[in-house]
This record gives C-alpha cells, sequence and structure tokens, in this order.
C-alpha cells in the first residue's frame, strides 16, 4: 500500500483503516472521507500477508460508486490485480447466482425489466379478475410491480403477502397480493428470468437451504466492507448476516443522518442498533469535515440535533469560519425558484460575480432543475444543468398521443401507445397499411389479424376515456403510465432522467393551465408550441451551474 502519510488521514480514519478483532462500524457524517476510508482499509487489508485482494468483498449500492472505489483502490495498492469483489448488491448476487447455476449447468439469469417486465404480468394476469380494480389494468400493474419490489425488499413472500392482505380484509391489497402470486409463479417457471429482487432472495434463499453451498461462499471471504449501511433493507441485511457469520470480519460505514431510501424498507435501525446482532463491534466516529467552513457546520449540526439518536457534532478540518449562511423561506418551488434568481441576478449584475462562479445545489437535478432554468431565463440568466441539454419531445409525443385520443381516435396515436406497451411494430406497421387500403378501423383490422392484440388495442382505449374527467395533471401523469414509460426500470438510464424531467415540466405547465381554468384543448395547443431553449450540453461559460450536492 502506497504511504498513508501521503493521504491527508486523520486519527479518526487511520483508527479505522488499521482496526483489527471485531467488527466495525464507521460512523461517517457528510464531507469527513467516508469513501476515502473506506477504499484506504480495503486497501490495507489486501496488502496483509494473509489476505489476497479476492478475499475482499466490497459492497455499495450504486455502479457509480462501486466504479469510485475500484478507482481508489488501484490508486492505493502497489501492485495491479485482475480479480476485484467491488460489486454493488445486485450485481454480486448475479455474480453468485451464475456461478452456482453453472455448477448445475443452468443459463446464466436474465435480468428482466422495464417494458419486458410489465408485459409478462400483463400476459399473467390477463384472464384473472380483481374486483378491486375492475378494469383499471395500467394502474394495477403499476402499483403491483412497486408492491412486488417493496415486497422483495422485505423477503415477503406471495402467500405471507396474501395472508396479510386477507388478514386486514383489504380488497385492494388482496388484489395486489393476486397479481404477486401470479407474477412470481410466471417468473419461477420458466427459471430464467430474474427481476432485481428475485436475484437478492434467490441467493438468500440458497444460502438458507444449502448448508455446503453457504460455508462455500461464508469461506470465500475473508472480509466484507459495505458502504452506506443506513440504506440497507431487510433482504440486503440477511444476506449480509449469511455471509458475515459472527461478524468478526464485517467493517460497515454510514450515517442514520443520510438516509435516502426509505422508500424502498431501507432501515437505518440495521446500523443505529448493529449491537444486537455484533455485540463486539467497535465504533469510530469521523467528525472532521472537509468540505465547509465552520458556520454552515454549525447550521447542519443544529438542524441535525433534533434527530432522535446519538450523534457527534461535525468539526471543520482545517479551522475556517467562513461567512454565515442565510436562509430564505419560501411558500412554494416557484416562488423560491424566483428568489433564488433575485440573489443570482443581484451577485452578478450588482456585486459583479461572473455566473461561472455561482452554483445552485439540488437533491436531485432532473426533477428540481425546472423552475429555478425557468426563473433565471426570466431575469435575463442562462444556466446549465449537470444532464445536459434536454427537451421535451418524447414526453410531449407520449402525452399529446394520449390526450388526442380522449378526443378522436387518431391511428397513429393509437399505434404509438401499442408498440410502447410492447406490441411488435411490424405487425401494427401491416395492421396500418391494411386498414388505410380497405378503410377499415385499425382495431378492426387487428381483431382480424391477430385476437390477441384487438383486446390490448380496444383496452387501451377503454384506459384512454377513462381519464377524461380526470383533473389535467393526473391525466399527464397517467399517459405516460399508459405509454409504459413508469414505472422505470431497476436501473435507471441517463434517458430515464431526462424524461422524467421532462415530464416535470409537462406536469408543471398542465398545473399552471389548470389553475387558470384553461382546457385540455388549451394545453395541447400550448404543448405543440412549446420551445424551451437550453444551453448546449458542455457549455458552461457565463452560465450558472444547477448540480446535486
Amino acid at each position: 500500500m502506497k504511504s498513508e502519510h501521503d493521504l491527508p488521514f486523520t486519527d479518526e480514519q487511520r483508527r479505522a483503516i488499521h482496526h483489527d478483532g471485531s467488527s466495525l462500524r464507521i460512523i461517517a457524517g457528510a464531507g469527513t472521507g467516508k469513501t476515502a476510508t473506506l477504499t484506504a482499509r480495503f486497501a490495507h487489508l489486501v496488502e496483509r500477508d494473509d489476505l489476497q485482494i479476492g478475499d475482499v468483498l466490497a459492497l455499495t449500492f450504486t455502479n457509480k460508486a462501486a466504479s469510485e472505489m475500484k478507482s481508489r483502490i488501484i490508486d492505493q495498492l502497489d501492485r495491479s490485480y485482475s480479480e476485484f469483489w467491488v460489486n454493488t448488491f445486485h450485481a454480486f448476487c448475479q455474480r453468485i447466482l451464475r456461478t452456482e447455476r453453472g455448477r448445475q449447468g443452468l443459463p446464466a439469469p436474465r435480468i428482466l425489466e422495464g417494458q419486458a417486465r410489465r408485459n409478462l404480468l400483463k400476459r399473467t394476469i390477463e384472464h384473472q379478475q380483481f374486483p378491486a380494480y375492475g378494469t383499471r389494468r395500467t394502474e394495477l400493474v403499476r402499483q403491483a410491480l412497486v408492491l412486488v419490489d417493496r415486497a422483495k425488499d422485505e423477503l415477503l413472500t406471495p402467500a405471507a403477502l396474501l395472508d396479510n392482505a386477507n388478514a386486514q380484509n383489504d380488497p385492494q391489497l388482496q388484489d395486489l397480493a393476486v397479481a404477486y402470486t401470479l407474477y412470481q409463479e410466471a417468473l419461477v417457471f420458466g427459471d430464467r428470468d430474474f427481476d432485481w429482487g428475485e436475484l437478492q432472495t434467490r441467493v438468500i434463499d440458497t444460502l438458507e437451504n444449502d448448508p455446503a453451498t453457504l460455508q462455500r461462499w461464508r469461506g470465500r471471504f475473508k472480509h466484507i466492507l459495505v458502504d452506506e449501511y443506513q440504506d440497507i433493507n431487510r433482504a440486503q441485511f440477511r444476506l449480509i448476516e449469511l455471509l458475515a457469520g459472527n461478524g468478526r470480519n464485517l467493517t460497515v460505514v454510514g450515517d442514520v443522518d443520510q438516509s435516502v431510501y426509505a422508500f424502498r424498507g431501507a432501515s437505518h435501525t440495521f446500523l443505529s442498533e448493529m449491537s444486537r446482532s455484533y455485540p463486539d463491534v467497535e465504533t469510530v466516529h469521523l467528525t472532521r469535515n472537509f468540505r465547509s467552513h465552520q458556520k454552515i457546520l454549525d447550521v447542519a449540526n443544529a438542524l441535525i440535533d433534533v434527530n432522535p439518536h446519538d450523534r457527534q457534532q461535525l468539526v471543520a478540518h482545517d479551522g475556517r469560519t467562513g461567512n454565515p449562511p442565510t436562509v430564505t423561506q419560501a411558500s412554494d418551488e416557484h416562488r423560491e425558484a424566483e428568489s433564488i434568481a433575485r440573489q443570482i441576478a443581484r451577485l452578478h449584475w450588482i456585486d459583479d460575480v461572473p455566473l461561472d462562479r455561482i452554483a445552485v445545489l439540488l437533491r436531485s437535478v432532473q426533477m428540481g432543475a425546472g423552475p429555478i432554468e425557468g426563473a433565471l431565463e426570466a431575469v435575463g440568466l442562462r444556466s446549465s444543468s449537470a444532464s445536459g441539454a434536454d427537451s421535451t419531445d418524447e414526453a410531449s409525443r407520449d402525452v399529446l398521443a394520449v390526450f388526442r385520443l380522449i378526443d378522436e381516435i387518431k391511428p397513429g396515436d393509437l399505434i404509438r401507445i401499442l408498440i410502447s406497451q410492447g406490441a411488435d411494430p411490424v405487425e401494427i406497421a401491416a395492421a396500418q397499411v391494411r386498414a388505410t387500403r380497405e378503410e377499415q378501423s385499425l382495431v378492426d383490422v387487428l381483431t382480424a389479424l391477430d385476437p390477441l392484440l384487438a383486446p390490448a388495442a380496444r383496452a387501451a382505449l377503454d384506459e384512454v376515456a377513462a381519464l377524461k374527467d380526470r383533473p389535467l395533471p393526473e391525466q399527464t401523469y397517467e399517459a405516460t403510465v399508459l405509454c409504459g414509460r413508469l414505472p422505470l426500470g431497476e436501473t435507471v438510464t441517463r434517458d430515464d432522467y431526462r424524461y422524467m424531467r421532462s415530464l416535470r415540466r409537462i406536469i408543471e405547465r398542465a398545473q399552471d393551465v389548470a389553475e387558470r381554468g384553461g382546457t385540455r384543448a388549451a394545453f395541447i395547443q400550448a404543448l405543440e408550441s412549446a420551445n424551451s431553449p437550453l444551453p448546449e450540453a458542455g457549455d458552461t461559460t457565463s452560465v450558472v451551474q444547477i448540480m446535486t450536492v
């Protein structure tokens, strides 16, 4: 390992890096060098005489985090290695299943997500009655898949969920539990397709029920490191518990004040109450903050102190005091954006601060940049978001296709919806040619060509018609659901982010039209003529940068 004197480690970090003899919990506040500490500990472990790099497993949540961790580890090692076990939870489980299925002569797992997953559920429940949902199949599919993901995160089987629904006498939950049961049966029947949650539950099931396999994988890793431990869910906790055994080879890092995945079953209690599972756990607190001066940290400490758990105060690493932050309260995001734009305009026009020295930090650029960009544009200032140039074209086309069908059935709009739901484009195109030639409706031609597609077309039209009396913003959102865009898959692409950002702007426009008493026709006209130019991707000169923290 390269000399740690070349790196600015604090005494707290060195203590964590060199800890030995028991499980280790690193409580790392924001900006305290969490990743640097974890990667240095990894490098320290693999440079020991009794360990090889393949003996150490590091788990994290995102591909980006795993990639950064690998890069930092490589920079700290004195020699190169070919085998790395630095993975996301899902990639790690996929790797285990590929190995174990290979031993049995079975094909590697194939990931089912997005539209393919929705289509599987639609086919599976096609002939099943759902009293609580009736004909609202699109809504059922969307909510069922969300429930499936959450249930698997909680290690809740279809049978257990159905028992729970029956005990509560909840008709809607009963319908969703039945959909989960049918979906899971179809998934298991083929024994090839796996959704992301199934990767984890199948590995856990294998380790729990096959002692030889458990022993093989538990013995495979001499040390396990887990990043962002405050965000693990029950399934991930069980996986770690099985692999770590008594936990003496386990290092976790996290901060209960930074838990962001509660919506998918994450619980910071796995971190805060770790001593219940591993009584001999040693705890190291990282409190030296490398990002901010003390005035900012004082505000952060005051805000976080209201949280119901013990924590240590963050201290500026270099002792800088800095200027006190100012807090402005706004009644909604639009007024907040206007306030931000006014302050930036004052900094730029009066105090001569260059725009490229000003940044707006958000939790999510894709979901929050729209109002700020609009407010800046209104005062004559340009901005650039981290996601680069973006347009509402794709989201607009989806919304317009559905809205036009509400008032008049146009073949082109129906075709767009059917193809987005998984229909064969070639088959649809052939049907359209025949419909035009024979002067028949597209639905009638589909009935003759493919009895399975005709019900899908009629169901799509029924769902479109059901939107007619709903509020305009709700119609807008449901239009993209009908087009198969939502919910997003486990792997969210850059295009997905841009689509969601565009959809957010379109819904905001729908809300504005609705508040002014405008009609759907007025909204369609506004959407068709909308043109919101943004700076070109990569253009960061003389623009305000909008980015995530």
